[in-house]
Order: C-alpha cells, then sequence, then structure tokens
C-alpha cells in the first residue's frame, strides 16, 4: 500500500517520511493519495501542511493566513523546472504511485 502522501521533488527524488522532517525546496508535484483516487497538489509557489494533509499556496497566502494558524507549521518551496517532458514524467510517476 502507497504511503497516504509522496512529495516529488525536481532532482527525482521522492519523499514520504514525516511531513516536517520534508527537505524544502524544489518541490514539483505531491500525490494526495488519502481519498478515492490520487490527487495532485502542484503548479504553486508554496506547500503548507495543513490539518493532515499538504496544500498550494502563494506567499501572500503564507503570510497572512498560514503563518497566524496555531500549531506547528512546515512550508516547501516549488520551483520550476525548465524541461518540461521532466516535469510531466514526475507527475505521470505521481498518478502511478513509483
Amino acid at each position: 500500500m502507497p504511503a497516504p502522501w509522496c512529495i516529488y521533488y525536481g532532482d527525482g527524488s521522492v519523499f514520504e517520511g514525516i511531513p516536517f522532517d520534508a527537505p524544502g525546496h524544489n518541490v514539483q508535484v505531491i500525490a494526495d493519495r488519502t481519498g478515492e483516487a490520487t490527487k495532485l497538489v502542484r503548479g504553486k509557489d508554496f506547500y503548507v501542511w495543513i490539518n493532515g494533509s499538504w496544500m498550494g499556496m502563494d506567499w501572500t497566502g503564507v503570510v497572512t493566513s498560514y503563518y497566524n494558524l496555531p500549531g506547528p507549521q512546515k512550508v516547501l518551496c516549488g520551483a520550476t523546472m525548465p524541461d518540461s517532458d521532466a516535469y510531466w514524467n514526475l507527475c505521470k510517476r505521481a498518478v502511478n504511485g513509483q
């Protein structure tokens, strides 16, 4: 059984551990497998851990909303990949659980 969510990075690596231990830079796509179908969280500048799942957010949202919430917080930074084929291959891996 795959992890409930996986983070895919621009260098091809994947993280499936404790959210607060996730590397913070070069996030490309997060596969959320908590529902019946895999949902991809992608194309955002930042990704935040909130209420037990990852959500994409822009800088204004991080500063004005997320940082004002109580409790532990984790913010990951997205990055643009210059090779669109490599990006879409990561998305395919995320959907297929690879």
